[in-house]
């Protein structure tokens, strides 16, 4: 079956707005001398693209460049300046898809910044005070590494009770994921990919397993003509909070499952979905083959899967050891199950992590 790539073009006005900003000669020269620094993984390595304030930068750096004819380092630094216009583009898509609402709500009426925003939420949730709900923030990783070495003592016996038990240790909002929209940009950039992906597809029901606080769920129900989303989440605090937070915006057309309950009831769910979502959740799990069979079931023949994996990230707490055997052999995996990969053009590199499989 072949496919369309998803064609993103960086739009010719934003090209215009940087080329027209670059300095005149009234800046300090030594500037355009420092290269910009790009955006950068978990591990603090170079990806590609550079932050907002970087691209300004960038900017000089590549005028500085021009006018000293050296035209292999300009041309590096401009590929380098469109990737960024189009990681901006993306985050922009995805933040009015999942905020455009926020304005509806008395209490966010004031607040300009994402991360105030999303920490008042939080807080109103949760009935608790903002200055309690930043600790917690702050303590994340602290608090993930000291219950997963109480709660999991020897990662070649884990049990499925130790995990229940270590995920329902993590005080909200540890667990939720929607404060990274504030903290990593390029993170946010990819979340915005499947709603690019359920344009093109023309998808009416999709499904983001093990979705967290529902954030893709919910922009692309606020931001596509869709049936209906699904969001399957075992965490009840965190199904609770979206369905919270969606009332509260006023998103419609979303459902909200645990995954224990659709893998109880998969015959009931079967093929009802041409788009699936899966971020960041199979090396988490108990069973993988188990879990990757339930979300091909999910989907309609011809239905899409949007997945990323970490498997190799072991021994970070919570990514399970007996789970690395599927490292680099993710597609071996999915084949098992009737999906095969495809190949998608998105307008901005994909991590080695990003895979879309098509439902055979």
């Amino acid at each position: 079956m072949e496919r369309k790539g998803i064609n993103c073009y960086m739009r010719k006005d934003l090209i215009d707005i940087i080329m027209n900003s670059i300095d005149s000669g009234a800046l300090d020269i030594r500037e355009c001398l420092r290269r910009p620094e790009k955006h950068k993984n978990t591990r603090g390595n170079d990806l590609f693209g550079y932050s907002p304030a970087n691209l300004a930068k960038a900017s000089l750096y590549y005028s500085h460049y021009c006018k000293k004819f050296s035209f292999n380092t300009a041309e590096e630094i401009f590929v380098q300046m469109k990737v960024s216009l189009a990681i901006e583009e993306l985050i922009f898509i995805f933040n009015k898809a999942l905020f455009s609402n926020i304005h509806c709500v008395d209490f966010l009426n004031d607040m300009m910044d994402i991360e105030e925003i999303i920490v008042e939420l939080y807080s109103r949730f949760s009935n608790k005070p903002q200055k309690e709900i930043q600790a917690v923030l702050n303590k994340k990783m602290e608090i993930y590494t000291n219950n997963w070495n109480e709660f999991v003592k020897d990662e070649d016996n884990v049990t499925l009770e130790q995990l229940g038990t270590f995920y329902n240790s993590i005080p909200f909002p540890a667990a939720c994921y929607l404060n990274d929209c504030a903290k990593d940009s390029l993170s946010t950039a990819y979340r915005a990919l499947p709603i690019l992906l359920a344009r093109s597809n023309k998808s009416k029901r999709i499904f983001d397993f093990g979705g967290n606080s529902g954030m893709i769920t919910s922009a692309l129900a606020n931001s596509i003509d869709i049936d209906y989303c699904m969001l399957i989440e075992e965490n009840e605090t965190l199904l609770e909070f979206a369905k919270w937070r969606d009332e509260l915006f006023g998103i419609k057309h979303v459902l909200y499952n645990r995954e224990s309950y659709i893998s109880e009831n998969i015959d009931q769910f079967r093929g009802q979905f041409d788009l699936g979502i899966c971020t960041e959740v199979l090396e988490h799990v108990y069973d993988v083959e188990e879990t990757v069979s339930n979300i091909s079931k999910l989907l309609q023949t011809g239905g899409l899967l949007y997945q990323t994996t970490s498997f190799g990230l072991y021994p970070e707490p919570s990514h399970l050891k007996k789970n690395i055997v599927y490292a680099g052999h993710e597609d071996e995996l999915m084949a098992k199950y009737g999906l095969e990969r495809i190949d998608i053009q998105f307008p901005i590199p994909l991590l080695p992590t990003i895979k879309v499989y098509i439902k055979r």
